[in-house]
């Protein structure tokens, strides 16, 4: 879907994940972030921030208006990348190059047929991809067909969207489980993984 044509709720997730992106937050501290601003826990700001919520309340509103500095009204309607005239290409690019692993950059290059001074300016913008190029993009980093990286906010992915960047996640959560929750998922993860 065309990040124009997002529906109010979904505006309101993007809105959320926006101001966060614009704080030069990590994303994985965006939910504790959102948490504190709007003095709620935790597991609220991450619906919130996937768009499974029912939307502010007044309270949070006010506050989180005050913080983003914005209109309490424009937290749900309105496109405040457009409206900061972000450049969707220039920072998807920027977001997807940079999770790529060491090396990265030289091998989507190699895979796209140009330099990969050509990815560096692509990254700041100096130099816009083709349209071809930028389908290679898609198809380099797994996105699904049709994404259209000059207008869908991929930048503002609460996750991973790189196949290295995906591995990682998964490892990292799978260090972290305990044995209870290792015993029950085992098995199913063996026959998914198998």
């Amino acid at each position: 879907m065309a990040y124009e044509m997002m529906p109010a709720m979904d505006r309101l997730s993007s809105n959320l994940r926006y101001i966060l992106w614009k704080q030069g937050l990590d994303r994985k501290e965006w939910p504790e972030k959102l948490a504190g601003w709007l003095g709620c826990d935790l597991r609220r700001a991450e619906d919130l921030l996937e768009g499974e919520a029912d939307g502010l309340r007044p309270e949070e509103k006010k506050g989180l208006a005050h913080v983003a500095g914005v209109e309490s009204e424009d937290l749900q309607s309105a496109d405040l990348i457009a409206r900061d005239h972000v450049d969707a290409l220039v920072a998807n690019i920027g977001y997807l190059v940079g999770s790529l692993p060491h090396g990265g950059q030289r091998k989507l290059a190699d895979e796209l047929r140009v330099d990969v001074t050509t990815v560096s300016r692509w990254r700041t913008g100096d130099q816009r991809p083709a349209r071809t190029k930028l389908k290679g993009i898609c198809r380099h980093f797994g996105l699904p067909p049709g994404t259209d990286l000059e207008s869908e906010p991929v930048f503002l992915s609460l996750y991973p969207v790189g196949n290295a960047e995906m591995k990682k996640w998964l490892h990292e959560r799978i260090d972290h489980l305990g044995p209870d929750a290792l015993r029950h998922l085992f098995h199913a993860l063996r026959r998914l993984l198998k």
